[in-house]
């Protein structure tokens, strides 16, 4: 999340920690059993998302110097 904070800070889209950690609070309420939607793609064959999500944050972070490793890792990964 930090790493999308950067980034959209670059392209002049004001998000700090007050938005990471409302962020978090939403999180804390979903249930345990659940799982984000591109996790139920992966266990289906399904194509991800991950080109619209992780794939636009490293073109972003690129054009502005930016080190992006966790989204680079989950590229790959995923």
């Amino acid at each position: 999340m930090r790493e999308a904070m950067a980034v959209a800070n670059c392209e002049g889209i004001n998000l700090g920690e007050q938005d990471l950690a409302d962020y978090l609070s939403m999180l804390a309420v979903l249930a345990d059993a659940g799982m984000p939607s591109m996790r139920q793609d992966i266990l289906l064959g399904r194509p991800t998302e991950v080109e619209l999500f992780a794939g636009t944050i490293l073109a972003y972070a690129k054009k502005h110097g930016l080190e992006t490793p966790v989204n680079r890792r989950l590229y790959k990964i995923i």
